[in-house]
């Protein structure tokens, strides 16, 4: 069995928010594009429990791994604020290790059957950071259509940042 064909996703459990917190805010994965939670593990817990992460505001989530024992990253889909009620998608792999190997391409495909089978969005949104090439090479492996750049449309460590758009209708 090929090494990819294990990638699979989930919704994340109770048993999970331990591991996500840890992985989230380890200093040595976290990269140009991606910054710390800002909440406690406590208040994630809470929040799991209170509404297991899924109203709309919050998004929907899904736990990205390799075999039982190992996540290796995450993709939400959330409300768009750039939009008329579509989702937007957000991603990253944990561990720098598990990175540039295909895994997010192949896990957001799975998203986004998953999203488009139960209806959930007719037109889903990517907001890639313009130096950010891994995100864009997966959005467009996934099959979403350039739309263009805006200029600053984000504030991220210190800086506003060029993203690039881009769409994927049902």
């Amino acid at each position: 069995m090929k090494k990819d064909s294990l990638i699979k996703i989930r919704k994340p459990f109770l048993k999970d928010i331990e591991k996500i917190y840890e992985l989230s805010q380890n200093v040595d994965n976290i990269n140009d594009f991606i910054s710390p939670s800002i909440i406690t593990l406590e208040e994630m817990k809470r929040n799991f429990q209170n509404k297991g992460f899924w109203e709309d505001y919050d998004g929907i989530p899904f736990i990205i791994e390799i075999s039982e024992e190992k996540l290796i990253g995450e993709i939400i889909a959330f409300k768009s604020i750039h939009s008329k009620g579509e989702y937007e998608l957000s991603y990253y792999i944990y561990r720098k290790e598990d990175r540039k190997k295909g895994y997010m391409t192949k896990a957001l495909t799975q998203a986004i059957e998953q999203i488009f089978k139960e209806n959930i969005a007719k037109e889903l949104y990517i907001l890639a950071d313009e130096k950010n090439r891994a995100s864009w090479s997966v959005a467009e492996n996934c099959g979403f259509t350039y739309t263009g750049t805006k200029l600053e449309a984000v504030f991220h460590q210190g800086e506003y940042r060029k993203v690039r758009t881009y769409i994927l209708k049902k």
